[in-house]
């Protein structure tokens, strides 16, 4: 089974440039090369296939990539040696997968043969979840995105169906390893520690939240992050946080997402972290299909505070959180009030983030961002709230939000927003 990774590459031309990218576990990869390559057998890709919710005119291109690998050991071990890397090998730096080559000589091109890993995915996630008890609706509900994503490869390819050659394999990785879970409308990743902006804490008697700005985050005037987009604001400050063991002393960032210019002081008696970079949380995401009613994701946030600690038990969490467009704590100012989006923005802690000024653009405009504002269509409230945003000369901000897992049974309840501000700020006076 063994092959030498330079011939291989030679066989199918594919440029020699890229074999420092494949060296990497090559040798691991053959001598664990199986006799029957699984995800290029009909009987397996097929199901799994139909598995994800894909439709059955997906079959030509798969069945003639998948030919084309069982006709060449050399393509066959080259798709193994990206199976292995994707799947099996934890500290292969993921986002070389993006550069990952593959024949173009054959009938069908790279996002076919993408396609076939990502359903190794789908069959890799079946095992794990049976393995774990997970109910089979959360499986197919969990491997749909599949179908999601090829969808979006055909309006942004002429119709072609396939997986993009950009982020994709490395966002299936969190299938294939049973990392990633779709309950109701949302789906959840586990992670090993928290990412953000902020630290919470909760007062100990009266279980307020306040959020308290990271160090050394340069804000503008608004509270926001200063230099998006190249706009700095000469009222820019910057945070800072110092704590002892009598207490943390930081700014306040608001829960509707902005940071507050004045420093308050929560002693250690009375106030505990809740939320920092170093407790384990977990990552919401936001598949594309609208219909993100307030109850869909009441429903989905408390199934995840359920479904976890049952079925991952040793995946202990504080928070869910998440980083989007849709949490660009802007949206009051130009989105309605009955809004889906301003509606769940209000359930939850909000905060400021950096990015480029154009946050949510490759999600409305099918993967484009560089779109000319006065052509751009505005066939959706969204596309034509966002365009006169642009055209208001005003940045697209990104947002973060954080949930503690403790507060889930409290959804609709605006629990963060019914205490602003808390007390220890009410003290001090002055609007906050």
């Amino acid at each position: 089974m063994s092959a030498h990774l330079g011939e291989v590459l030679g066989s199918l031309a594919i440029p020699a440039k890229f074999e420092p990218t494949l060296t990497v576990g090559w040798e691991e990869s053959m001598a664990s090369r199986p006799e029957r390559l699984a995800l290029v057998a009909p009987d397996v890709f097929l199901e799994n296939r139909e598995y994800a919710g894909l439709p059955a005119n997906v079959d030509p291109p798969l069945r003639a990539a998948a030919e084309r690998v069982r006709a060449s050991p050399h393509l066959a071990s080259l798709m193994w040696h990206y199976a292995r890397l994707l799947y099996e090998a934890s500290d292969y730096p993921v986002e070389r997968t993006n550069e990952w080559p593959f024949p173009e000589d054959a009938p069908v091109g790279g996002e076919t043969f993408r396609l076939l890993l990502v359903l190794d995915a789908v069959a890799r996630a079946r095992r794990l979840h049976r393995e774990r008890g997970v109910p089979e609706a959360v499986t197919r509900a969990t491997c749909t995105d599949v179908a999601i994503w090829v969808a979006h490869h055909r309006r942004t390819h002429a119709g072609k169906p396939g997986i993009d050659a950009t982020g994709r394999l490395g966002w299936f990785r969190l299938h294939g390893r049973g990392e990633v879970f779709r309950l109701g409308r949302l789906q959840y990743v586990r992670l090993g520690a928290s990412f953000g902006t902020v630290r919470a804490f909760r007062n100990r008697g009266t279980g307020e939240v306040l959020a308290l700005a990271e160090k050394n985050i340069r804000f503008n005037s608004r509270g926001l992050f200063d230099g998006v987009a190249g706009k700095h604001d000469p009222e820019a400050w910057t945070s800072t946080l110092e704590q002892t063991p009598e207490g943390v002393a930081g700014y306040p960032v608001s829960p509707t997402g902005y940071a507050v210019r004045r420093l308050v002081h929560l002693p250690a008696a009375e106030w505990e972290c809740a939320y920092s970079p170093d407790v384990p949380v977990l990552a919401m995401h936001i598949p594309a299909g609208g219909g993100m009613t307030l109850e869909l994701c009441r429903q989905s946030m408390q199934a995840a505070g359920e479904f976890f600690p049952r079925y991952y038990p040793e995946r202990t969490f504080a928070a869910i959180r998440c980083v989007s467009w849709i949490f660009n704590p802007e949206f009051p100012a130009f989105l309605p009030p009955d809004s889906n989006l301003v509606r769940f923005q209000r359930e939850l802690h909000l905060f400021p983030v950096g990015g480029g000024g154009k946050a949510g653009l490759w999600f409305l405009f099918d993967g484009r961002e560089d779109i000319d504002i006065k052509t751009a269509p505005r066939d959706t409230s969204l596309r034509r709230a966002f365009l006169e945003r642009l055209e208001q000369g005003k940045n697209l901000e990104g947002g973060g939000m954080f949930y503690l897992k403790e507060d889930l049974a409290r959804f609709g309840s605006q629990p963060y927003r019914s205490k602003w501000p808390p007390a220890v700020l009410r003290r001090l006076g002055g609007a906050w």
